[in-house]
């Protein structure tokens, strides 16, 4: 089976990353190549890569499987006879709204749901947004498949930014939040937490548009002495071993590969109470707080710090059991074959 992947280019961010996980796990089993559009090389990939345009035929497979707006556009504009697959990884309205305003988002959501209609299956990513698509997309071809992450060992790499990062935490709480930088993430709402506690550190491990207005914030509320900014990291595992505690505040939240990379490292996290996280796991497997409620927050850290052995084995036990590698790579071969 010839299997086409195509992305916006090969940068290391979610649905780049979880494509590269699909073809890890099944390129045993499946011949893969790579299409992408933008010349953003940060992942290596175990197959074939060739980077296109919008005029670009791509011709001579059984399967061709799209990822995020372009691609998917593009894949719906073969004519050849060949199965077509997306898998959705975001709100479409809330992802695009935030980067080109919501008219924009509102328009550009309906046209990218009107042209996943030409597909023969829609993978979303929970079934929280499976039935966000139904109501928009008329298709009885809407599967859920929980993405996945790889068991990897982590191990500190003395180098002298790990080394600064250390000396920072001293005999604090470290909170550790590895993501993009944009308002989607609330990291905001962390830091609002900080003020109203001294006993925690924050190590903030990403770039994005919001780093700026972030730490305008943060000076404004006096806790930019405890925030570190550790900027875009390949490697973000090597601060692993140094965070106590991990915080999913996003505002929303398409499917969160950092808390699975959480639970496989034993990192115990608190949750905002979003219908993606609570899907996700249980109250005994993660510490819920309310939306924009900067007590409920600390709360939440103040529990997990107090029984963080009991939540790290709970939250390790059932990532590794439903959200491995193996368990999304096994659906998605099923999937390819089942045409």
């Amino acid at each position: 089976m010839k299997i086409a992947m195509v992305l916006p280019s090969l940068a290391q961010k979610g649905p780049i990353i979880v494509a590269k996980d699909i073809i890890e796990q099944l390129i045993n089993d499946c011949y893969f190549e790579v299409f992408y559009f933008d010349d953003i090389i940060e992942l290596d990939f175990p197959c074939k890569v060739t980077q296109i345009d919008k005029y670009y035929k791509i011709e001579g497979f059984d399967i061709i499987h799209s990822h995020m707006l372009r691609p998917d556009i593009y894949n719906s504009k073969i004519k050849d006879k060949v199965i077509k697959i997306t898998t959705i990884h975001n709100y479409m309205y809330y992802d695009l709204s935030d980067t080109y305003g919501r008219f924009i988002g509102y328009i550009y959501e309906k046209i990218w749901c009107y042209k996943l209609r030409k597909f023969d299956r829609i993978v979303t990513l929970s079934n929280n947004m499976k039935n966000y698509y139904m109501a928009k997309i008329p298709s009885d071809n809407i599967n859920v498949i929980y993405n996945g992450r790889p068991i990897l060992d982590v191990k500190i790499d003395h180098n002298e930014l790990v080394d600064n990062v250390s000396k920072f935490k001293d005999e604090f709480i470290l909170i550790g939040v590895f993501c993009l930088l944009n308002y989607r993430k609330g990291i905001d709402r962390i830091i609002k937490m900080l003020s109203i506690s001294n006993r925690y550190k924050l190590l903030v491990v990403g770039d994005g548009p919001e780093k700026r207005v972030l730490q305008k914030m943060a000076k404004k509320l006096k806790v930019d002495d405890r925030i570190f900014w550790a900027g875009f990291q390949k490697n973000p595992r090597q601060f692993y071993q140094l965070v106590d505690l991990n915080i999913m505040a996003s505002r929303t939240e398409g499917f969160p590969l950092a808390l699975l990379e959480m639970g496989m490292n034993k990192i115990p996290t608190a949750c905002v109470d979003m219908e993606i996280f609570k899907e996700l796991y249980t109250s005994d497997e993660v510490v819920f707080f309310e939306s924009d409620n900067e007590k409920s927050m600390l709360e939440a850290c103040e529990e997990l710090i107090l029984n963080k052995d009991v939540y790290s084995m709970k939250f390790n036990k059932k990532t590794e059991s439903q959200y491995s590698v193996e368990v999304m790579g096994n659906s998605y071969k099923k999937l390819y074959k089942s045409f």
